[in-house]
C-alpha cells in the first residue's frame, strides 16, 4: 500500500454529505464559474505539501502522506463549505476538526508529527553555481560631500 496518495472527488464524498457537495459544485457558482471541486482539491494538496516540505522529502505528483489524508479532506471540506451562504453547515464539531487539521499540518511541518517517507521522492539535489570572484571594487562617483549644496 502506498504511503502517499492522491485525493479524489470520491474521497471528498467520505467527509461531506452528497447534497452539500452537489450544492457546492452546482449551485454556489457565480456567472461563468466552473466546478470548484478540482481546483480546491489541488489548492489544499499544495498547502499540505508546503507544510510537509519543511521537514520531509516530498513524493512526486499531487500526492499527500496517507497519514494526512483525513486532515487534507477536512480542509477541503472547510474551503468548499465556505463558498455557501449558509452558516449552519459549519458546526462547532466541524470547526474543531478544521482547527485540529491545521495543528496537525503545523506539527508535520515542525517534525513533531512524523509522516511516512516518500514513495517516489523528488530529488533535493540542486545544481551548484560556479564560484564568483570579485575582481575589483568600484568607487562611487558621487558621495554625500560631493553633492553638498544640490
Amino acid at each position: 500500500m502506498s504511503k502517499w496518495i492522491t485525493i479524489t472527488a470520491d474521497d471528498v464524498l467520505t467527509i461531506m454529505a452528497g447534497a452539500e457537495l452537489k450544492a457546492v459544485r452546482n449551485q454556489a457558482l457565480g456567472t461563468g464559474q466552473g466546478d470548484p471541486l478540482a481546483p480546491t482539491i489541488s489548492e489544499i494538496i499544495q498547502v499540505v505539501r508546503g507544510y510537509v516540505a519543511k521537514s520531509s522529502t516530498l513524493s512526486r505528483g499531487d500526492t499527500v502522506p496517507r497519514k494526512l489524508q483525513g486532515a487534507t479532506l477536512v480542509l477541503i471540506r472547510d474551503r468548499l463549505l465556505s463558498r455557501l451562504p449558509i452558516s449552519d453547515l459549519t458546526t462547532a464539531d466541524r470547526t474543531a476538526q478544521t482547527n485540529a487539521a491545521w495543528r496537525l499540518l503545523r506539527d508535520a511541518g515542525d517534525g513533531t508529527f512524523q509522516v511516512d517517507s516518500a514513495d517516489d521522492p523528488i530529488s533535493t539535489e540542486t545544481a551548484s553555481a560556479a564560484p564568483v570572484e570579485l575582481v575589483h571594487a568600484s568607487k562611487p562617483h558621487f558621495t554625500r560631500n560631493s553633492l553638498d549644496g544640490l
